[in-house]
């Protein structure tokens, strides 16, 4: 009993020793462990829905427990099988075309020999990731429109 109560001590006074050193580090990785507690965690209680009669206007706690009568309904159909195959062959397709199309890209974007054509389709290609679709439905409203730029050029040739 002695022992075992020396090796919990020490192993106290080694934890403790540990997060003294190392502490500062631990204060930086709380903002990243918050926002993943608060972005992957709590919304993972709406789970709870798959097993209830659920109706918004009782919310969570007032739903009635339904148990896995959703899931007994769901693999009972005719077409499940086909629905969960067709499931993942679009999961299967979107990552390989979806790694596939930008990996290809890149191989052909590095065989550009002129810089400045290299840098110019670069950065159109990634401007859509730093505007919102609205803007880039707006400017292309803007252009395309029947006074915008583009018939507005046309309409001068």
């Amino acid at each position: 009993m002695v022992v075992r109560q020396s090796l919990v001590s020490a192993g106290r006074y080694a934890l403790a020793r540990h997060i003294t050193k190392y502490g500062s580090l631990y204060f930086m990785l709380l903002p990243a462990a918050v926002l993943v507690f608060i972005f992957h965690y709590i919304p993972m209680y709406g789970i709870v829905i798959a097993f209830q009669d659920y109706q918004p206007i009782h919310g969570f706690f007032g739903s009635p427990f339904a148990g896995l009568k959703w899931f007994r309904a769901m693999f009972s159909m005719p077409d499940s099988g086909q629905i969960f195959y067709n499931t993942l062959f679009i999961a299967v397709l979107k990552i390989i075309f979806g790694q596939l199309a930008p990996i290809t890209f890149a191989l052909l974007l590095n065989e550009i020999a002129v810089k400045s054509y290299k840098r110019t389709v670069q950065t159109l290609t990634y401007l859509p990731h730093f505007l919102s679709w609205v803007m880039i439905g707006g400017i292309f409203i803007d252009l395309l429109s029947t006074k915008g730029i583009i018939n507005h050029f046309l309409g001068t040739l």
